[in-house]
């Protein structure tokens, strides 16, 4: 991996309703928001879970750490 990453929003619609959050579930009431680490990936996973359609965001993996190291200390943006 040359270190970016694939990322989309982590709400977006769904094909059979209007919208829903992408994120994987985990324990304690958590999860992790989907990163990718090439295009093909990201269109084959949203593709299984029927999400029609997303902006791919090409970012450096460390930017998304930090934001995401942020986001998780309460600085939302």
């Amino acid at each position: 991996m040359d270190g970016s990453s694939m990322e989309a929003a982590a709400f977006g619609d769904h094909v059979n309703d209007d919208g829903r959050l992408y994120a994987l579930p985990e324990s304690e009431n958590t999860a992790f928001l989907p990163v990718f680490t090439s295009t093909e990936l990201m269109v084959e996973h949203f593709s299984k879970v029927g999400r029609p359609e997303f902006v791919i965001m090409d970012v450096p993996f460390v930017s998304f750490l930090e934001v995401t190291s942020s986001i998780n200390a309460g600085n939302t943006p």
